[in-house]
């Protein structure tokens, strides 16, 4: 995707959303809990790790430039498990909360954006110096996250009933 509306990218989101819902719906509160993801991460850590990333998206969206953790300056791999560290100190219930809120809270941000502050880089400051040629909506919303976690959990999923079939 090159330039986007805010209603298309919504859309998107909202979509993108509801099918990884949908995974995580079916699974019971121990498959919610238990380490079976790649890097002994569970379907809670993931949770944990959509919401911090809405709550950095709202954050630069609020401030209208690229703002948030200190955490964005270390490596991809090196933040995501800093971010799981701190999640695992909270609850399932503490982690569904806030899993959907800050959902919520994202969506709403995004809907007072104009489809010019999703795709003109001046929009953020910060941005063209930061990261040249990307566009304000691609830092807010990253395509394909949803659906890389969904399959991980699917295949693990199976993985794990052919497991406990044999």
């Amino acid at each position: 995707m090159d330039r986007v509306t805010r209603d298309g990218l919504l859309e998107t989101v909202r979509t993108d959303r509801a099918r990884f819902d949908a995974i995580v719906a079916g699974l019971s509160r121990d498959h919610l809990t238990d380490p079976i993801l790649p890097g002994d991460w569970s379907v809670k850590d993931v949770l944990a790790h959509i919401a911090w990333g809405d709550r950095e998206a709202i954050g630069v969206i609020e401030a209208r430039a690229l703002v948030g953790s200190e955490l964005w300056e270390i490596d991809q791999d090196a933040r995501n498990d800093a971010v799981v560290r701190e999640s695992r100190r909270l609850t399932l219930d503490e982690v569904l909360d806030e899993y959907r809120d800050s959902f919520a809270e994202y969506v709403a941000a995004l809907e007072n954006l104009s489809d010019d502050d999703l795709n003109e880089p001046q929009r953020i400051s910060g941005l063209t110096d930061r990261i040249p040629g990307w566009l304000p909506w691609r830092v807010l919303y990253d395509p394909g996250h949803y659906e890389e976690h969904g399959r991980t959990i699917e295949s693990a999923l199976g993985d794990r009933e052919r497991t406990w079939r044999n």
